[in-house]
């Protein structure tokens, strides 16, 4: 028969629930404390004690949380790739060298038309989309 547990002995259990990972259960619980504290209490004992009981329902319930918000921020990271992201990433090196083909012939013109290198390298002007009132 197993004897009272004090109160060091349901701080122990209280600390071995807080530290398990994965799925937690009764079963699981009190194969652990067989093992690292020596505890054979079955699980139905131990569930009659309240603080006990209330340590792991508070430490399922963490774990349920935190599984749930693994699950969101991985369908979160998904939803935000392409759906073909090949495909994609063949359309974007298709579209930088279309641009990259645009300005060699912008840069060509512009050498052509006698426009200084100094001037190519340059910042634009800011363009005004305002009205304005010259006429």
């Amino acid at each position: 028969m197993s004897k009272h547990l004090t109160s060091k002995d349901i701080d122990s259990i209280i600390d071995t629930i807080g530290r398990m990972r994965g799925a937690i259960t009764w079963e699981k619980l009190t194969a652990k404390l067989k093992s690292e504290l020596g505890i054979t209490h079955s699980k139905y004992s131990l569930m009659r004690n309240t603080a006990l009981k209330a340590a792991y329902n508070i430490r399922k319930a963490e774990l349920r949380d935190s599984k749930a918000k693994k699950v969101q921020a991985q369908k979160a990271a998904k939803s935000k790739l392409p759906p073909d992201p090949a495909a994609y990433i063949a359309d974007l090196e298709r579209r930088l060298q279309q641009q990259t083909e645009l300005l060699a012939t912008v840069l060509d013109n512009a050498a052509r038309l006698g426009v200084p290198i100094e001037n190519m390298q340059r910042p634009p002007r800011p363009v005004s989309y305002s009205p304005t009132n010259s006429r």
